[in-house]
């Protein structure tokens, strides 16, 4: 195994001055393997389309055996700076799922942000932003509502 594959990393929220490297979340050590998922060569995926106050946003989810693998999310009107912002965040999500972080955190991080274009009627619709769209769409590929 190479050095890397074996490496544990310490992560904490506060930043003690003595210890630059080093940081704490409640006063608890995380450990986690920083060995990252291999992409296999074939994927199974789906491409879901929602309309937000942005536009169409179409949001692919990628999965192998072990579960969701990546994310994309396009916006249906090009060269916009919201493109580029969902972009960035899309390739966030799919680097912290490489690296097995649940689905649950980007489902609570990403959830409930509003932009001042939200599509708020019906209800059970409700769409407050790209972001919320995409927490939205990995919400129903966990309780497998997805193909629905």
């Amino acid at each position: 195994m190479e050095e890397k594959e074996k490496k544990k990393v310490e992560v904490y929220a506060e930043i003690d001055a003595e210890k630059p490297k080093t940081n704490k979340i409640n006063s608890k050590v995380v450990n986690f393997d920083t060995r990252k998922r291999i992409r296999p060569d074939v994927l199974s995926s789906l491409t879901k389309e929602v309309m937000t106050g942005c536009g169409t946003l179409y949001i692919t989810i990628g999965w192998d055996e072990n579960g969701i693998f990546e994310v994309f999310a396009t916006l249906g009107k090009a060269g916009q700076c919201q493109a580029c912002s969902l972009e960035a965040v899309t390739r966030a999500v799919t680097l912290g799922l490489r690296y097995d972080i649940s689905i649950k955190s980007y489902i609570k991080i990403l959830s409930s942000i509003q932009c001042p274009k939200p599509i708020t009627f019906p209800k059970k619709l409700r769409i407050l932003s790209c972001y919320d769209a995409l927490a939205n769409v990995l919400r129903q590929y966990e309780g497998g509502k997805l193909w629905k």
